[in-house]
């Protein structure tokens, strides 16, 4: 499951004498809606059907902590058991540098299905990755590595497990056009439920900046199983339409 977050420093304009200066921005609040034809897990499963409206909107502080919340809503489809379709998640975490020029970020977040309160299906995960910025012939690219842990926040249901996800990303920008791109290898532990085994996957988005606070992008995916899995997941890929606004 992923949210975009951005920090920004404090700022001076550089002014006449005795004019004000702009004051500081410590917080920024980021929210976004998209659309995709499917619920397609980060397992590389899809959790439903038919299409569906995903929305977050986060609070970020310039010291790196973040909070926010995210919630999927079908827009068609079927209704599976447990019904990721209605999700209403919260999480929390911290961005940012580490000794070694490393990236580090902790997430935590609560996977809440509704109706809210019955906690079938409510999953806790824990979310750490490490990774690095480096500059080649010009370009720069951010290898990572991710650990994260899944585990059902009453009883035995969903089934807890881990997936590492080690994989590379890089940005573009051309103008108002600018995007990001990465390709990731998973290892899947057997969480929720699905068979142990690797998957292949990738993703990334076109975005246009409109104005000074809103963007619209076109985020893409795709996922396909490297090993033999034999519990539904195949080859899967989306095209999406996604509206941003930025404080």
């Amino acid at each position: 499951l992923t949210f975009a977050a951005a920090g920004c420093g404090a700022k001076r304009v550089k002014t006449e004498p005795d004019a004000p200066v702009s004051a500081p921005i410590n917080w920024v609040v980021n929210v976004n809606t998209v659309t995709w034809p499917s619920y397609l897990g980060g397992n590389g499963a899809i959790f439903h059907p038919g299409a569906v409206a995903q929305s977050s909107m986060t609070l970020s502080h310039k010291s790196g902590a973040y909070v926010g919340t995210w919630t999927s809503t079908p827009l068609g489809g079927p209704a599976l058991s447990p019904n990721y379709a209605w999700e209403v998640d919260a999480f929390g975490g911290w961005t940012g540098k580490i000794p070694f020029d490393l990236n580090l970020s902790i997430d935590t977040m609560l996977v809440g299905i509704t109706p809210i309160g019955r906690y079938n299906g409510d999953v806790f995960q824990l979310t750490t990755t490490v990774g690095k910025n480096v500059r080649i012939r010009g370009k720069t690219l951010s290898p990572y590595f991710t650990y994260r842990y899944a585990t059902p926040v009453r009883g035995d249901s969903p089934i807890s497990g881990t997936f590492t996800m080690t994989g590379v990303s890089t940005g573009y920008a051309i103008r108002r056009v600018s995007g990001s791109v990465k390709a990731e290898v998973v290892s899947d532990s057997g969480a929720f439920g699905f068979r142990p085994g690797w998957i292949l996957q990738g993703g990334g988005n076109v975005g246009l900046q409109i104005g000074r606070h809103w963007r619209a992008e076109m985020p893409f995916r795709w996922s396909t199983p490297l090993t033999v899995t034999s519990d539904g997941r195949k080859f899967e890929k989306q095209i999406g339409f996604r509206l941003a606004w930025q404080q």
